[in-house]
C-alpha cells in the first residue's frame, strides 16, 4: 500500500491478508485490503483526502465497500464514515487493533448470528388517510364543513389554521401507525432503530436486528402486516444487511475511542 494515509471501513476477524477489489472511497478505485494484528484485521484503502464531506456519493461508497466485505465475512464491525488514519498502518495497529482486540472479539461474536433488516412503510394513497382523520376528529370535520359554507375571502385565514390542525392530526396518526408496526415486529428482533421519515406518505423507516434463525418468522410477520392492512399500507424491506444501525466503531485517535451499539 503506497499512500501512508488510510481510510478505515470495518473490522473483521482473520489472520490471512485479504483483498476486496477497487472499491475505495474517493473516486480513484483504490483497492480494499487488510491491516492485521494477530487475528484482528481492519479493512482499509489508500485515501486521496484527509477529510470527506458527508455527501450521498461518499457515504454510498463507504457502505458499498462494507457490504462487499460482508459477502465474504458476514460478521464485521462497521467503522464510522470518514475515519482516516493519517499515520498509516502503524497507527491502525497501535491505536486500534492492539488495544481493542478483546472488545472487538466480543462484538464480532455478538453480530455473528444476526442480520440487519431495513423496513420502510408508506401509504399508497392519502385519500383514505385523510378520511380516517376526519372520521376520528369531529372538531376538524365540523370546522371544515363550516368553512365550506363561507365564500373564499371570508375563510382564508381560518383555512390556514385548519390546515395546520390537519397536519398535526396527520403527524399524530402517522406516529401511531408507525408505533403499531414496530411493536408488532420487534418481538421477532433483538433490537430496533428508527430513522426520521420525510413526506406525508411515509410512516416508518426502521432497522431491525434479527437473529438469522428468526428471519423467516420476521418476514412472515411483515407479510402478515401487509395482508391485514386495507391494501393502502405498503411495506418494503431490505434483508441481510451489515449492522450499520447497531454497531459503529468510532475512532478519535485521541484518548477516547468506543463502539456505539
Amino acid at each position: 500500500m503506497g499512500d501512508k494515509r488510510k481510510y478505515l471501513y470495518c473490522v473483521i476477524q482473520t489472520k490471512e491478508p485479504q483483498q476486496f477489489g477497487p472499491l475505495g472511497v474517493g473516486g480513484r478505485g483504490d483497492p480494499l485490503m487488510t491491516v492485521h494484528w494477530e487475528d484482528m484485521a481492519c479493512v482499509v484503502s489508500d485515501s486521496p483526502l484527509d477529510d470527506y464531506p458527508v455527501s450521498r456519493e461518499y457515504t454510498l461508497e463507504h457502505h458499498r465497500a462494507i457490504e462487499a466485505v460482508r459477502k465474504r465475512f458476514p460478521a464485521l464491525l462497521p467503522v464510522c464514515f470518514n475515519t482516516i488514519a493519517k499515520g498509516g498502518e502503524a497507527m491502525i495497529i497501535e491505536r486500534v487493533l492492539k488495544p481493542r482486540r478483546e472488545e472487538f472479539l466480543k462484538l464480532l461474536d455478538w453480530v455473528a448470528d444476526k442480520d440487519e433488516i431495513g423496513v420502510k412503510s408508506y401509504w399508497r394513497s392519502m385519500d383514505p388517510v385523510f378520511k380516517r382523520i376526519l372520521d376520528e376528529n369531529e372538531r376538524i370535520r365540523s370546522w371544515r364543513d363550516e368553512l365550506a359554507k363561507r365564500p373564499p375571502a371570508a375563510r382564508y385565514y381560518e383555512q390556514i389554521d385548519l390546515g395546520k390542525q390537519i397536519e398535526a392530526a396527520l403527524k399524530s396518526y402517522r406516529e401511531r401507525e408507525g408505533k403499531l408496526v414496530v411493536e408488532f415486529l420487534k418481538i421477532h428482533a433483538v433490537d430496533v432503530r428508527q430513522d426520521p421519515v420525510y413526506g406525508d406518505k411515509w410512516i416508518l423507516n426502521a432497522a431491525f436486528f434479527v437473529n438469522k434463525s428468526k428471519i423467516t418468522e420476521f418476514v412472515q410477520a411483515l407479510e402478515a402486516l401487509g395482508a391485514q392492512s386495507d391494501g393502502n399500507l405498503v411495506f418494503k424491506y431490505t434483508p441481510d444487511g451489515a449492522p450499520f444501525h447497531f454497531v459503529e466503531v468510532r475512532i478519535t485517535w485521541g484518548e477516547e475511542a468506543h463502539v456505539s451499539h
